[in-house]
């Protein structure tokens, strides 16, 4: 299997589940506790380590890429753990809305987890008490991407997605 077809199968679309009413799920087994426990001891040293490695070079294609708006920040204080990587588009800079984009890196073959999840106000169980809109965080839903960030994945795959993102910004350049 190629490095795209292993980027491509190796992440599912990831589709935001909607809750009509509150409620906890507290199921957890003992033998679920017991493996979470004993994976916890490998967070810091493998899958986080691997997983900030990955961001810096996500970090360095896109830092200077037109059509790329904001990649994450970080500091001293504030380090992200990269469940995945958010990359804003610039759609000012582009062609197309960020519906389309994310159409095209899906059509490139590149998981992605599509847009950011909706708004707590949106959720079915909250409506009742919402007190209009967060037009900021809908406008940053439109235009962020959530790229794959994988610690499973090889240096390549991110190399893969990259090579992939700059050739759909560069279709959609304006």
């Amino acid at each position: 299997m190629s490095v795209a077809d292993t980027v491509r199968h190796s992440a599912r679309r990831v589709v935001f589940e909607e809750y009509p009413e509150i409620g906890f799920n507290y199921r957890m087994t003992e033998i679920q506790a017991a493996i979470a426990l004993a994976e916890t001891e490998r967070l810091d040293a493998w899958n986080l380590l691997r997983r900030r490695g990955y961001a810096k070079i996500y970090d360095h294609a896109f830092s200077q890429l037109p059509g790329v708006r904001c990649i994450p920040f970080n500091s001293p204080e504030r380090r992200n753990a990269y469940w995945k990587y958010p990359l804003q588009a610039d759609l000012g800079r582009l062609t197309c809305g960020g519906d389309e984009l994310r159409r095209a890196l899906a059509a490139e073959g590149i998981p992605e987890c599509g847009a950011l999840p909706p708004e707590v106000y949106e959720e079915p169980a909250l409506r009742p008490w919402a007190r209009g809109r967060c037009e900021r965080g809908e406008a940053l839903r439109e235009r962020t991407v959530l790229l794959g960030l994988f610690p499973s994945w090889e240096k390549s795959h991110i190399e893969t997605c990259i090579t992939a993102v700059k050739k759909v910004l560069r279709v959609y350049r304006r």
